[in-house]
């Protein structure tokens, strides 16, 4: 089965992080709030500082994407 190309999301929350928003998208997150970040594409997004406990990341496309100092131990990364 061929994978999905990496899609620029409708969410709030995804937005937020393709936004730079990584504050605002923690604390949402902290609140309780849900992302679908499934299959995203952060292709040349600055994710540092963003709290990456629990989300499923899988088939998302990271692509000269800014990773550094993210804690992805508890992330889901599949694909």
């Amino acid at each position: 089965m061929a994978q999905q190309p990496p899609l620029i999301k409708d969410d709030p929350l995804y937005k937020l992080l393709r936004d730079g928003s990584i504050k605002e998208f923690n604390e949402r997150k902290t609140r309780g709030e849900k992302a679908d970040l499934r299959g995203a594409d952060f292709h040349r997004v600055d994710l540092r500082g963003m709290d990456a406990d629990g989300l499923d990341l899988s088939n998302c496309y990271f692509r000269m994407c800014d990773l550094r100092g993210l804690d992805l131990t508890k992330a889901k990364l599949e694909g």
